[in-house]
């Protein structure tokens, strides 16, 4: 008997491998995925870290520290807010020197301005804080003698490490408690 076509079993073998392989790729896709936006979101850590340091040696009576915007001020008496580090960015009581190595691009950020830089700094979910470890004063959260900067993790979504931090020490090595 000369047969044509698949039978139904044939084909419904060939789904079953298909959704196995669909399923496993999308599982570990979506595992590098949250990988490489822990590393990006790391990497802007450390150089929004390093344009701080770099800021507080050129300046050691204007340390950058605290949140971001018009809270910042509140956290440390007479520490500047880290929305100077960004390039453009214009407040007076700086020294307005942004050609200087430690001025970040507000757009390689995800801000369309310096001036947009807000109360609470997000790259990809991830939230970042300056602390100034010599200032005996509150600080925001996580903040604490022995931290330069604080990264708080997304809480829900795609690179979510559900709100975990990752800190930079007075030694300038990161750590964290994912």
């Amino acid at each position: 008997m000369n047969k044509k076509g698949f039978t139904l079993v044939e084909i419904l073998v060939v789904v079953l491998l298909i959704a196995i392989l669909t399923a496993l790729y999308t599982s570990s896709h979506e595992k590098a995925t949250i990988i490489r936006k822990n590393e990006q979101a790391t990497a802007r850590f450390m150089e929004l870290t390093n344009a701080a340091r770099l800021h507080n040696e050129m300046y050691p009576g204007q340390r950058i520290a605290g949140g971001f915007g018009a809270t910042a001020s509140s956290y440390c008496t007479n520490c500047l807010n880290p929305c100077n580090l960004f390039e453009g960015f214009n407040n007076s009581s700086v020294f307005q020197d942004n050609i200087s190595g430690y001025a970040l691009n507000p757009k390689s950020w995800g801000l369309a301005s310096a001036a947009s830089c807000s109360n609470t700094l997000r790259y990809e979910g991830y939230e970042y804080t300056l602390c100034n470890p010599y200032f005996s004063g509150s600080q925001p959260a996580g903040c604490n003698s022995t931290r330069f900067a604080i990264m708080k993790s997304p809480n829900t979504g795609a690179g979510a490490f559900s709100g975990k931090t990752a800190w930079v020490s007075n030694e300038y090595e990161i750590s964290n408690n994912y």
